[in-house]
């Protein structure tokens, strides 16, 4: 006979009845708290630097894969097929197989670099690097207008890439960009947009219109499928 499920998941749960009380050390509780508060401004520190270098070597990386002809044709021109990105992982992931093996080892490059010559070793900041970068990449491949606060991240900025191609060329922040001039800022909401391209308010938003997300309602140059330019 095959016993009840119940008597034999509310133990393994700890939810017996015939089992003690939980009882909290306050003492180890206020330890760990203790720990993390001490080793959080490392790790936020650690972790600032391992974007600001990855973003750094990867804006470098990303831009010549536009402006290097042959990169543009046999490794990143597929990532573009996709003007308005609106598949939030397939669109990250639509990515050729070279693009994603530079990319992951770049940034396994920066934490070695980072630990070998800058001397910052961090273990839980080098996880959230990954996480929060992965994050991001899949956010930014959606069609929503998400924001980080601080204007830190922004989704529209990687879409103005997409459609202009030859700007924003930065993964996630638009620092490096700005530095080397090669930002260009995203102005229209997706009210506008739907506005500009005399849409109703229950019809579909023109995700892959160009048209639609031009800055001051200018019209996109057209795409080059040999150079990647926009």
């Amino acid at each position: 006979m095959v016993p009840p499920v119940a008597p034999a998941i509310v133990p393994a749960m700890g939810l017996s009845p015939t089992l003690p009380p939980i009882e909290l050390d306050v003492d180890a509780a206020l330890a760990a708290i203790a720990m993390v508060s001490e080793a959080l401004p490392e790790a936020v520190g650690a972790l600032t630097l391992y974007f600001l270098a990855y973003e750094l070597v990867y804006y470098r990386w990303h831009r010549s894969l536009h402006e290097v002809p042959f990169l543009y044709k046999w490794v990143h021109k597929h990532h573009h097929q996709q003007t308005y990105p609106d598949r939030p992982a397939l669109d990250t992931l639509n990515t050729a197989c070279v693009e994603s093996c530079v990319g992951t080892y770049m940034q396994l490059g920066v934490l070695w670099f980072c630990g070998e010559y800058l001397g910052v070793k961090n273990v839980p900041a080098g996880i959230m690097f990954f996480e929060i970068a992965g994050w991001l990449s899949v956010l930014e491949h959606d069609k929503f207008e998400r924001a980080l606060p601080f204007g830190m991240w922004k989704a529209n900025e990687h879409h103005m890439h997409h459609a202009f191609v030859k700007c924003n060329y930065a993964p996630y922040s638009a620092l490096w960009d700005k530095v080397f001039g090669t930002w260009k800022p995203f102005k229209q909401t997706t009210a506008e947009a739907r506005r500009v391209a005399n849409l109703g308010p229950g019809a579909e938003a023109p995700v892959v219109s160009i048209t639609s997300v031009m800055q001051n309602n200018t019209t996109a140059p057209a795409l080059s499928s040999a150079s990647g330019e926009a």
